[in-house]
């Protein structure tokens, strides 16, 4: 017998061309639901019957795609029902396991550091301000006046009202608090007080009992050696001076001062990537999509947010 004809081959060989034209196919999907996610697109139409014009984004796509390749136009017309990979159901999982690698990939960059302050400053949308100006009645009240009173001083009542609004007694203390370590205008802000107080207030867990000991010491030569050092004092900004330290080896000298720093530096990242996931909802979740799932949602802020 042709061992060429032999059925284990041709059934080996019918597997293997199998296997490929079903990769195809995933692939083709996959890389619709990657560009759709990145994009913050809707992925199913109002109605996917056959016979319409509009399928929604997800099938359009890769009808337009097998436009401009063969290969996929062929797969996906003899797909078979059952492996398709065009059905909602599939387009959900592929969504989650992309959130699911972005989630582990964010989890191995913190790793076992206990940066995990985040601070909320995102306004409460239901809250009412109300400004209230009184002045009293003229006859003869002029234009400028109009202006600055009603209309100007309003304005900037307004906005504070509101800036107000989005730092709490608790945030203001910690954001001023920070300003202890800032190297601006010579360490003119430096106080081991306050510093103890932040340590004690917000970071009660990035530094042990032991180690609040040492802090007092390590301050006083901090002071008296990075303080006054020529160098040093030229820098105006947080994240110049932890850079500094680390070139200048007083990173290893001063630890807990160096820790300090890195855990006030993340604070701007945290407060704005807060910010960017509100923002971020509206895009994605639009009056269009009002009915979409928590999961699906959920998965789709964070492949657009960390794209």
């Amino acid at each position: 017998m042709n061992q060429a004809q032999h059925i284990e081959v041709s059934l080996d060989r019918q597997t293997t061309q199998q296997i490929a034209v079903n990769c195809l196919r995933l692939k083709t999907s996959i890389d619709v639901v990657r560009w759709l996610s990145f994009q913050g697109c809707a992925f199913r139409g109002h109605d996917e019957s056959f016979g319409l014009k509009n399928h929604g984004n997800f099938l359009e796509f890769l009808s337009l795609l097998a436009l401009y390749d063969e290969k996929v136009e062929d797969v996906l017309k003899s797909a078979p029902q059952n492996t398709s990979y065009t059905s909602s159901t599939i387009q959900k999982e592929i969504l989650q396991i992309y959130a699911n690698r972005v989630r582990n990939v964010i989890r191995e960059e913190i790793g076992d550091r206990k940066f995990s302050i985040i601070v909320s400053e995102a306004r409460d949308m239901n809250a009412q301000f109300i400004v209230v100006r009184s002045h009293n009645k003229k006859e003869d009240v002029t234009v400028e006046h109009q202006y600055r009173v009603n209309i100007f001083f309003a304005t900037i009542d307004t906005e504070l009202q509101e800036l107000k609004s989005m730092f709490n007694e608790h945030v203001v203390e910690l954001l001023t608090l920070t300003t202890t370590l800032d190297p601006k205008e010579f360490f003119k802000l430096f106080d081991i007080d306050k510093i103890f107080i932040l340590v004690n207030t917000f970071y009660l867990e990035d530094i042990s009992h032991q180690e609040k000991k040492c802090l007092p010491y390590e301050l006083k030569h901090y002071e008296l050696d990075a303080c006054k050092h020529p160098d040093l004092r030229k820098i105006s900004t947080l994240s110049k001076l932890c850079k500094s330290l680390v070139e200048r080896g007083n990173s290893v000298m001063y630890p807990f001062a160096d820790r300090l720093i890195h855990l006030i530096l993340t604070l701007p990242v945290s407060t704005t990537s807060s910010e960017r996931a509100f923002s971020a909802m509206k895009i994605v979740k639009t009056r269009l999509r009002c009915k979409i799932e928590d999961d699906f949602l959920r998965s789709s802020l964070v492949v657009y947010i960390e794209k």
